[in-house]
C-alpha cells in the first residue's frame, strides 16, 4: 500500500473530537490471554504515534479536497506524489517510516486498551494544538 491509499487503512482509526470520528468504546469482545490485552506500545511512541496520526488525517483532508478539483489525470498523479511526500515526511518527523506508523497503527487498531489510550491523546493533542 502506497502512502496515498492510507486513507482507506486509517478510516478505522478515526477519532470522535474532531473533523473525523472514532469511538473509543469497543464491542464486547471474547476474551482473550492478558498477553494480548496488555498494551505493548511505551507512552512516547504512542503519543508521537497520536501526532503522526493527526498530521497524516490533516494531509489526507488537504488532499482530498484538491483531488476532487482534479479532471488531468497527469496532475492528479503529481499531486498524489506530492502529497505522498508530505505524509513521508509528516510521519518521518515524528520517528517513523510509512510502513513502520501503518504496522503501529493495525497493534493499536488490534488492542482495545490501546486503541482507547491512543483516542485520547489525539482528542488531547487537538485540544492543545486548535
Amino acid at each position: 500500500m502506497t502512502p496515498t491509499r492510507l486513507l482507506p487503512a486509517l478510516a478505522a482509526l478515526t477519532i470522535a473530537a474532531g473533523p473525523v470520528a472514532w469511538s473509543a468504546e469497543t464491542p464486547a469482545e471474547p476474551a482473550a490471554d492478558a498477553a494480548e490485552e496488555r498494551p505493548d506500545i511505551d507512552d512516547a511512541t504512542l503519543g508521537r504515534l497520536a501526532r503522526a496520526y493527526v498530521a497524516v488525517n490533516e494531509i489526507e483532508a488537504e488532499y482530498a479536497k484538491r483531488l476532487a478539483r482534479i479532471t488531468d489525470l497527469e496532475k492528479e498523479r503529481r499531486l498524489e506524489e506530492e502529497q505522498a511526500r508530505e505524509i513521508d515526511e509528516a510521519v518521518s518527523e515524528q520517528g517513523f517510516d510509512v510502513e513502520r506508523y501503518r504496522e503501529m497503527l493495525d497493534r493499536v487498531q488490534a488492542q482495545p486498551e490501546l486503541r482507547r489510550h491512543f483516542a485520547q491523546l489525539i482528542v488531547d493533542y487537538r485540544k492543545e494544538h486548535r
